[in-house]
Protein backbone atom coordinates (compact mmCIF):
# COMPACT_ATOMS: atom_id res chain seq x y z
CA UNK A 1 0.00 0.00 0.00
CA UNK A 2 2.30 2.20 1.07
CA UNK A 3 4.22 1.73 -2.35
CA UNK A 4 1.24 2.71 -4.20
CA UNK A 5 0.18 5.58 -2.10
CA UNK A 6 3.86 7.21 -3.01
CA UNK A 7 3.62 6.07 -6.60
CA UNK A 8 3.58 8.74 -9.51
CA UNK A 9 -0.29 10.03 -9.22
CA UNK A 10 -2.69 8.30 -12.02
CA UNK A 11 -4.66 11.69 -12.72
CA UNK A 12 -3.98 11.63 -16.16
CA UNK A 13 -5.84 8.70 -16.59
CA UNK A 14 -9.71 8.85 -17.25
CA UNK A 15 -12.01 7.14 -14.64
CA UNK A 16 -13.26 4.34 -16.99
CA UNK A 17 -9.24 3.24 -16.72
CA UNK A 18 -9.09 3.55 -12.97
CA UNK A 19 -12.11 1.40 -12.72
CA UNK A 20 -10.95 -1.29 -14.85
CA UNK A 21 -7.42 -1.25 -13.86
CA UNK A 22 -8.14 -1.07 -10.23
CA UNK A 23 -11.30 -3.15 -9.68
CA UNK A 24 -12.72 -0.15 -7.51
CA UNK A 25 -15.66 1.83 -8.68
CA UNK A 26 -14.77 5.16 -8.71
CA UNK A 27 -16.66 8.58 -8.97
CA UNK A 28 -16.14 10.07 -11.82
CA UNK A 29 -14.51 13.41 -9.72
CA UNK A 30 -12.89 10.95 -7.50
CA UNK A 31 -9.16 10.71 -8.23
CA UNK A 32 -7.12 7.38 -7.56
CA UNK A 33 -5.16 8.38 -5.28
CA UNK A 34 -7.52 10.21 -3.79
CA UNK A 35 -9.68 7.08 -3.65
CA UNK A 36 -6.82 5.37 -1.91
CA UNK A 37 -5.93 8.39 1.16
CA UNK A 38 -10.23 7.65 1.66
CA UNK A 39 -9.50 4.49 2.17
CA UNK A 40 -6.79 4.57 4.03
CA UNK A 41 -8.27 7.30 6.56
CA UNK A 42 -11.21 5.18 6.98
CA UNK A 43 -9.66 2.18 7.83
CA UNK A 44 -7.04 4.18 10.31
CA UNK A 45 -10.39 5.75 11.96
CA UNK A 46 -12.10 2.34 12.13
CA UNK A 47 -9.15 0.64 13.61
CA UNK A 48 -7.99 3.49 16.42
CA UNK A 49 -11.81 3.28 17.91
CA UNK A 50 -10.41 -0.54 19.05
CA UNK A 51 -6.51 0.09 19.39
CA UNK A 52 -6.16 3.53 20.36
CA UNK A 53 -10.15 4.44 21.96
CA UNK A 54 -10.91 0.63 23.47
CA UNK A 55 -14.21 1.22 21.80
CA UNK A 56 -15.07 -1.78 20.99
CA UNK A 57 -18.96 -1.34 19.87
CA UNK A 58 -18.07 1.60 17.88
CA UNK A 59 -14.82 -0.14 16.15
CA UNK A 60 -16.90 -3.21 15.18
CA UNK A 61 -19.37 -0.95 13.43
CA UNK A 62 -16.66 0.99 12.08
CA UNK A 63 -14.58 -2.13 10.66
CA UNK A 64 -18.21 -3.33 9.31
CA UNK A 65 -18.89 -0.48 7.65
CA UNK A 66 -15.47 -0.22 6.40
CA UNK A 67 -15.87 -3.67 4.89
CA UNK A 68 -18.94 -2.61 3.25
CA UNK A 69 -17.95 0.86 2.02
CA UNK A 70 -14.79 -0.32 0.22
CA UNK A 71 -14.44 -3.80 -0.12
CA UNK A 72 -11.82 -4.63 -2.17
CA UNK A 73 -9.40 -2.14 0.18
CA UNK A 74 -6.19 -3.32 0.74
CA UNK A 75 -7.23 -3.53 4.55
CA UNK A 76 -9.71 -6.15 4.34
CA UNK A 77 -7.90 -8.64 5.57
CA UNK A 78 -6.28 -6.30 8.92
CA UNK A 79 -10.40 -5.71 9.43
CA UNK A 80 -11.25 -8.95 9.16
CA UNK A 81 -8.55 -9.79 11.69
CA UNK A 82 -9.70 -7.31 14.14
CA UNK A 83 -13.59 -7.94 13.68
CA UNK A 84 -12.30 -11.67 14.69
CA UNK A 85 -10.13 -10.11 18.12
CA UNK A 86 -13.40 -8.29 18.79
CA UNK A 87 -15.50 -11.08 17.84
CA UNK A 88 -13.63 -14.10 20.23
CA UNK A 89 -13.55 -11.11 23.25
CA UNK A 90 -16.92 -11.06 23.24
CA UNK A 91 -17.45 -14.58 22.90
CA UNK A 92 -19.06 -15.00 19.48
CA UNK A 93 -17.25 -17.89 18.63
CA UNK A 94 -19.43 -18.50 15.23
CA UNK A 95 -18.55 -14.95 14.78
CA UNK A 96 -14.87 -14.95 15.03
CA UNK A 97 -14.40 -18.51 13.17
CA UNK A 98 -16.08 -16.58 9.95
CA UNK A 99 -14.02 -13.69 10.11
CA UNK A 100 -10.52 -15.42 10.32
CA UNK A 101 -11.73 -17.85 7.53
CA UNK A 102 -12.26 -15.17 5.27
CA UNK A 103 -8.10 -14.06 6.25
CA UNK A 104 -7.32 -17.80 5.26
CA UNK A 105 -9.86 -18.34 2.27
CA UNK A 106 -9.63 -15.47 0.50
CA UNK A 107 -6.36 -13.53 1.62
CA UNK A 108 -3.94 -16.46 1.96
CA UNK A 109 -1.08 -14.20 1.23
CA UNK A 110 -1.79 -12.06 3.99
CA UNK A 111 0.64 -11.70 6.78
CA UNK A 112 -2.66 -12.31 9.04
CA UNK A 113 -2.93 -15.94 7.70
CA UNK A 114 -0.84 -17.73 10.07
CA UNK A 115 -2.30 -15.93 13.26
CA UNK A 116 -6.42 -16.92 11.82
CA UNK A 117 -4.79 -19.85 11.45
CA UNK A 118 -3.94 -20.09 14.84
CA UNK A 119 -6.68 -18.33 16.01
CA UNK A 120 -8.82 -21.30 13.88
CA UNK A 121 -7.09 -23.92 15.18
CA UNK A 122 -7.99 -22.48 18.88
CA UNK A 123 -11.52 -22.10 17.93
CA UNK A 124 -12.05 -25.54 16.63
CA UNK A 125 -10.62 -27.09 19.32
CA UNK A 126 -12.78 -25.31 21.74
CA UNK A 127 -15.55 -26.70 19.19
CA UNK A 128 -14.21 -30.46 19.59
CA UNK A 129 -13.20 -30.43 15.87
CA UNK A 130 -9.84 -31.89 17.12
CA UNK A 131 -8.79 -32.95 13.52
CA UNK A 132 -8.94 -29.34 11.86
CA UNK A 133 -7.68 -27.84 15.04
CA UNK A 134 -4.42 -29.94 14.74
CA UNK A 135 -4.51 -29.25 11.10
CA UNK A 136 -4.50 -25.86 11.58
CA UNK A 137 -2.07 -25.58 14.10
CA UNK A 138 0.57 -27.16 12.49
CA UNK A 139 0.38 -24.96 10.27
CA UNK A 140 0.60 -21.92 12.56
CA UNK A 141 3.38 -23.76 14.24
CA UNK A 142 5.87 -24.37 10.48
CA UNK A 143 5.61 -20.53 10.66
CA UNK A 144 7.93 -18.32 12.05
CA UNK A 145 7.88 -15.89 14.80
CA UNK A 146 5.78 -15.35 17.69
CA UNK A 147 2.88 -17.03 16.00
CA UNK A 148 5.06 -20.30 15.30
CA UNK A 149 5.92 -20.63 19.04
CA UNK A 150 2.28 -20.02 20.70
CA UNK A 151 1.32 -22.52 18.20
CA UNK A 152 3.81 -25.21 19.37
CA UNK A 153 3.36 -24.35 22.51
CA UNK A 154 -0.50 -25.40 22.08
CA UNK A 155 0.15 -28.48 20.23
CA UNK A 156 2.40 -29.36 23.24
CA UNK A 157 0.34 -28.57 25.66
CA UNK A 158 -3.18 -30.53 24.14
CA UNK A 159 -2.16 -32.69 21.60
CA UNK A 160 0.40 -35.10 23.78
Amino acid sequence: LEQSLNSPSVEQSSSAEIQESSGFVVADTLKLDDYEVAVKQDYEAASNKLLKDRDIEAATVSLNAHLEKFANSPFTANAHYWLGEIYLLQGETELARQAFTTITEQHNNHPKVMDSRFKLGKIYFQLGEIGRAKSLLEAAAKSSGGVASKARSFLDTNFQ
